[in-house]
């Protein structure tokens, strides 16, 4: 099972307050969070979509809004994807 969530009492209040989780095993991993540094290096996470999709390999794939990025507005959001044990 993989989602988005809304984190209370965070430090950077709504800059970092959405996260996407999967379970794994006994516990849950993270998977990424708004405020996160993106991947590749080229901006921050923003907006985290709720839709949120987990194949069976365990891979978790999201759409996001990024600032931040080198090519500005023309690459300011995508569609992501974790691969398990990444």
């Amino acid at each position: 099972m993989a989602f988005r969530t809304v984190l209370e009492g965070t430090s950077g209040g709504n800059g970092d307050n959405l996260g996407i989780f999967f379970s794994q095993g006994s516990g849950l991993a993270q998977v990424v969070r708004a405020g996160q540094v993106a991947a590749d290096g080229n901006g921050v996470y923003g907006f985290l979509s709720p839709e949120v999709k987990l194949n069976d390999a365990g891979n978790v794939a999201f759409f996001s809004l990024l600032s931040g990025t080198s090519g500005g507005t023309s690459y300011d959001r995508g569609i992501f994807l974790n691969q398990a044990g990444t």
